[in-house]
Parts: C-alpha cells; structure tokens; sequence
C-alpha cells in the first residue's frame, strides 16, 4: 500500500519479482501488463502505472551480483480493503443470501467481459477476488491469465489454477481448453460461500478428484467399496500422457442425474446455477449475470468491519 502524492490517493503495490532474471524483463510480468492494459471494467482491477524505485547504493552492499543494483518495479494498482477468502475467513462472519448474489452477479460480469475479450484467468480464487466497503467486487491478479483464440487449437499448460478451484480436465492433463476451466472455479467459489468452506480440499491431484469423482462413482460402484473408487482415479492419473481420453462427459448418477453439490437452505435458482457451473462436461455452460438467479440481487451495501 502507498499514497501518491500529488493526489493523497491510496493505492497498492505489486513488486515484480525480478530475482530470477538475469537479462530482460519477465514475460509472465510482461502479459500480465498487456492483458490488464487491455481490459477496462469496473469488475476487473485497474492498472493504474508502473513504477521503479532507485537500487541500493554500491558502498551499501560490497560487490555487485547481478541485479543487486537494479532497481525495484512495481505496478500500482486500484486500492481495495478486503479479499474474499479474507472476509469468509472471519470469526462470525457469513455472507447472507442476497450479498452471495450480489458478490456472484459481480464475478459473472467481470469474467465474462474477460472471456468477451478473449483473455482466460485461470486462478479464480477467494484472494484474487478483492471487495471494497461499498460492496464492489473486482477481478484481481492476472499473473496466470493469457489470452486465447476462439478455435482453442494451441496447447495451454496445465499447471494453472490453485489446486482446490482447478477442474478434471486439467487435473487429468489436458491442455487443450477454453473459458469453461473458469467457470468451474466460479461454481467452486459459488458453492464454498453458500456451504462455509471449500467443497474440494484435497491435498493433491489425486485427492481433488477424488473429492469430484466420489459422489458419482460411489452410486455407480456401490457405498461401502471406496477402495475402487480410489483405485479408478489413480488408475487415470498414472495414464502415460500420450493417451488419449476421449471425453470427459458427465457420469450418470442415482436417478440418472449428473454429480450435485448439496446446498441446503437455498433457493432452487441458486441450487440450479451452483450445480450447472460444477458439472464434469462444462464446455457447454452458459452462466452469465442474466441468469434468473440474479433478478433478484439486492443493491451493494457497504461493508463496515
């Protein structure tokens, strides 16, 4: 955080770690850069400059050693008061229904202003989402975000998104996909305000899928025989990577159902547009602000803490 000072504006700071580089500027700082410049919405963060600060003096430090007389650049950034995961994580503190929608309508309109815009965020998390005391929310640190053409022929790595919030596709290794890895991390983010806490924690691949996997394995397999389910899913991760899986449709479950999050005590359009956003073939989900889940979203209200 810092003030600038002809206007007194507080603002925030991200230094770009420049450690590593021995020549050049980092190319990950470098799209984040491009992309922010790109994208002008008042659900995305705004760049406001980038800035540098002078490298310590040479009798400070002895012998110089690489970039150790370089100085240091930040970008400066909109300031806002609090993160998701940080409010959620407060003692007492439960978001009500109507701030649940307010807060979701706000990510639906940043993220698809960004998928409009050809860019993929992949790492939509509670930290990344930042709130003010008015109620506004507002899409934060790109540094993972790239952007990508409408026929999704390139190869993208699937060592993106935050473990908790990352879908089976990539989980099993893909690297062909498109906006709809966003939204599985946005009904992930959805679910976990409506339940109190992640509904996917695992501590590794292996055990995320098991969390995605179970519900709809354990009707197909049986109850009381987890030990297959198991066995299935580190039987598709210990695939060698030039196999090719076909599709990963949705698995058929009691009823003829595909997987369902349990949300209690809540309206049957949340319930609707929770599970729709969580589904195991989500390359056709169409969830928006417009969704009648939103038609009913109250005004922002200030956030006094």
């Amino acid at each position: 955080m810092a003030r600038e000072k002809g206007t007194g504006e507080i603002v925030a700071l991200k230094k770009i770690r420049m450690d590593n580089e021995k020549e050049g500027f980092p190319i990950t700082a470098i799209r984040e850069i491009k992309i922010l410049k790109k994208l002008q919405h008042e659900n995305v963060i705004k760049l406001k400059e980038i800035v540098t600060s002078p490298g310590p003096e040479v009798e400070d430090q002895g012998k110089p050693d690489g970039n150790k007389y370089k100085g240091n650049i930040y970008m400066v950034f909109e300031y806002m008061d609090h993160d998701l995961t940080g409010l959620a994580d407060r003692p007492g503190l439960r978001f009500t229904i109507p701030q649940i929608k307010c807060y979701m309508k706000q990510l639906l309109t940043g993220l698809h202003y960004c998928h409009v815009n050809q860019v993929l965020h992949r790492d939509i998390k509670g930290s990344n989402l930042l709130i003010d005391n008015e109620g506004n929310l507002k899409l934060a640190d790109f540094g993972l975000a790239r952007s990508y053409s409408s026929d999704h022929n390139a190869n993208l790595t699937n060592r993106v998104i935050t473990l908790w919030y990352r879908p089976p596709e990539l989980l099993l290794g893909a690297t062909k996909y498109g906006p709809a890895v966003d939204m599985w991390s946005v009904g992930c983010i959805f679910a976990e305000l409506l339940n109190g806490k992640p509904i996917l924690p695992g501590k590794n691949e292996v055990r995320t899928l098991l969390h995605i996997f179970s519900p709809c394995l354990s009707h197909i397999i049986g109850m009381g025989n987890m030990r297959k389910i198991r066995y299935f899913v580190v039987l598709i991760v210990a695939l060698p990577s030039s196999t090719k899986i076909v599709t990963y449709g949705p698995v058929d479950c009691k009823g003829g159902k595909s997987k369902s999050i349990p949300f209690f005590k809540i309206s049957r359009s949340c319930k609707n547009i929770g599970n729709a956003s969580v589904v195991l073939d989500n390359k056709n989900v169409k969830i928006n602000a417009n969704n009648p889940t939103f038609s009913s979203v109250p005004a922002k209200s200030s956030l006094r803490l």
